[in-house]
């Protein structure tokens, strides 16, 4: 797949703007899914950024532009266990929408099912309920 002629110039936003517009772009080359793979190498390093909301859309763009990708994962999961409650729900949001790409979290995700925070733990139920979906649809298929 090609890609995304945008890209260039969002990967030059996501690496040199302030965090607001580097969020941005970040949340643009998500969006372009697969055609935004050349933006992997600085994904890659926004994932050491001192912001969490940076880290978090980083990990989130290279879900969905690359497929699994364990260093991605990685930061989410450790952002499930962050002190505000709103990075919580976009770690959890991210887990949710990479899907199968991030089936390494389901451990942690189950652990975060006893957050302290009522809105945390409801959008984790929905993720696992999510899971539980996927992981029957492929036992079914399997054993058709």
């Amino acid at each position: 797949m090609a890609v995304s002629p945008a890209v260039p110039a969002l990967i030059h936003v996501a690496e040199t703007s302030k965090d607001e517009n580097r969020i941005d772009a970040i949340h643009l080359i998500a969006n372009c899914g697969s055609r935004g793979i050349a933006a992997q190498p600085v994904l890659e390093e926004l994932l050491l950024n001192p912001n969490v909301s940076v880290r978090i859309a980083a990990a989130d763009a290279l879900l969905r532009t690359s497929g699994e990708h364990e260093a991605a994962v990685k930061v989410l999961v450790d952002v499930l266990f962050d002190s505000d409650k709103q990075q919580r729900l976009a770690a959890v949001n991210s887990i949710w929408n990479a899907g199968e790409a991030a089936k390494g979290s389901l451990h942690a995700l189950a652990r975060a099912a006893r957050d302290e925070d009522v809105d945390v733990r409801a959008e984790v139920a929905v993720a696992l309920g999510l899971a539980r979906d996927a992981a029957n649809a492929a036992l079914k298929s399997v054993s058709n």
